[in-house]
């Protein structure tokens, strides 16, 4: 209202562009675009690379971490048959992966540490101790179907059940940590039984994958072990079997397929060029068992068919001879004159189990006037040959001076078992792994000049009028059957 329209234009705006830039090309701005597109890529394909390197490494640690150990332990699993006698399994130490896989890991080692000990505590004889601690790891063994550490455990713990044995006979009793005769020879019988098809099977596998190697010939070599082992167990428990004549039988065929097999680890041995220098401890000890358990049956009232007396000359000569080497492999454990301690207590032993008793005493004398440091065994085993000759009408002396001297030597013998049955008690109570065979340094001196790791000492705890004495039989003071370690 009082204003009136007009159609004049007042001002104008215009946007004015030259012919030229019109006319011109979008090269220019192409390129820039191109440009700014090959930066763009680049920028993003480096961070995809980079995020890509990021999620690969992430998933390698992290499967990684769940892998790993499963391999380490399937290898440490499957590896388990070829570890060498006295080589403790891997245990997986891992800060990280599957606690699982862990706790397996450390039931293995600790099945192992377990037979360890239950060996410890049968050379220490503490024969209950050992066949719970056997029976209990076998149990576990066969839940993981290990068939190593199977054959492992039922091989001591049938020679556990015949050391089980020839105490309750000694001591004459029916019934020993809740088993009757009976039941110890059906156990370990079948003991016997299950590790030796278990050892036959690990050798034929060996053979036909390997052919004659050297773990092959490990495998024999075991193998003829716990023939001998069934062998000597049969012939120890045949008064208490209801077919002796048959078990008899039995166990004279195991000691000649062992002594077969002992053969034949030799000779093959030599065909694969074995160097029988580094294996001269092992085969000198196989063949002091043997001979150990061979004088036992002698001494049981079975005839000498074994040529014992050239065994005992072989392995004199072999001592002798490797005591002529500088870097003998057969002194590792034990010196020379710890050895032939060792041999002279078995001549001591076949002397007078053939009624030998003059040459018994030459023998026991060497050690007793020559040595500064005296085995046990060797000790116990020649007081054993002085008292006799000095019972028997070659000696010479009074009535009045034999019992005065026989009873000056129980007395030797008594000390020296109740001082070393001390040491052992105490040692064998720590459940400590080793310490067993060590505390010999402890009776002698703590300048020992040999190491006594090798020594396998035995004791035998019997109660006699509510008193604890210890006694030293023939099948625990040396070892006639062998011990296995997986």
């Amino acid at each position: 209202r009082g204003a009136n329209g007009i159609d004049e234009s007042i001002y104008s705006v215009a946007v004015v562009q030259t012919k030229e830039s019109i006319l011109e090309t979008f090269d220019a701005t192409e390129a820039a675009m191109n440009r700014q597109h090959r930066v763009a890529t680049g920028v993003l394909a480096v961070f995809l690379f980079v995020a890509l390197i990021v999620v690969i490494w992430i998933s390698y640690r992290y499967a990684s971490s769940i892998s790993e150990p499963i391999q380490d332990l399937l290898e440490a699993v499957s590896k388990i048959t070829q570890i060498a006698v006295g080589e403790e399994p891997p245990l997986l130490d891992r800060s990280s992966g599957s606690r699982e896989i862990s706790l397996v890991s450390k039931t293995i080692h600790g099945l192992y540490r377990a037979v360890s000990l239950a060996n410890a505590f049968f050379e220490a004889g503490d024969l209950e101790a050992a066949y719970r601690l056997l029976a209990d790891a076998l149990h576990l063994f066969q839940r993981m179907d290990n068939k190593k550490a199977i054959g492992v455990a039922y091989n001591n713990l049938g020679n556990t059940l015949l050391i089980i044995y020839t105490e309750m006979k000694a001591e004459k009793v029916a019934v020993k940590f809740g088993l009757n005769s009976h039941q110890v020879i059906l156990q370990g019988t079948s003991c016997f039984h299950e590790a030796i098809k278990l050892g036959e099977a690990a050798y034929d596998e060996f053979y036909n994958s390997e052919g004659w190697t050297p773990n092959c010939l490990d495998f024999m070599q075991h193998l003829s072990n716990r023939y001998f082992n069934r062998g000597i167990f049969f012939l120890t428990i045949k008064g208490g079997h209801n077919k002796p004549e048959e078990v008899k039988t039995l166990g004279m065929r195991d000691l000649e397929i062992s002594r077969d097999m002992d053969l034949e680890v030799i000779a093959y041995g030599e065909d694969i060029g074995w160097n029988t220098s580094d294996r001269m401890e092992d085969v000198y000890n196989v063949g002091l068992v043997r001979l150990r358990g061979h004088i036992i049956l002698v001494e049981m009232g079975y005839p000498d068919t074994w040529e014992i007396e050239e065994k005992l000359r072989d392995l004199h000569e072999m001592l002798q001879g490797e005591s002529q080497r500088k870097e003998s492999g057969l002194f590792r454990n034990m010196n020379y004159a710890a050895l032939l301690q060792e041999l002279e207590t078995e001549m001591i032993k076949y002397a007078l189990a053939k009624d030998n008793v003059k040459l018994a005493v030459k023998i026991a004398m060497r050690p007793l006037m020559e040595d500064e440091y005296v085995l046990c065994s060797t000790q116990i085993q020649a007081v054993i040959a002085l008292t006799a000759y000095i019972k028997s009408d070659e000696a010479g002396i009074s009535e009045s001076s034999r019992r005065e001297l026989v009873q000056k030597l129980k007395n030797m013998n008594v000390r020296v078992r109740q001082s070393y049955g001390r040491v052992l008690k105490k040692e064998s109570s720590r459940g400590a792994l080793g310490s067993v065979s060590q505390s010999m340094a402890d009776i002698f001196s703590n300048s020992l000049e040999f190491s006594s790791t090798s020594f396998k000492p035995g004791l035998a705890k019997a109660v006699s009028q509510g008193k604890e004495s210890y006694i030293f039989p023939d099948y625990l003071s040396c070892q006639i059957v062998t011990m296995e370690q997986f």
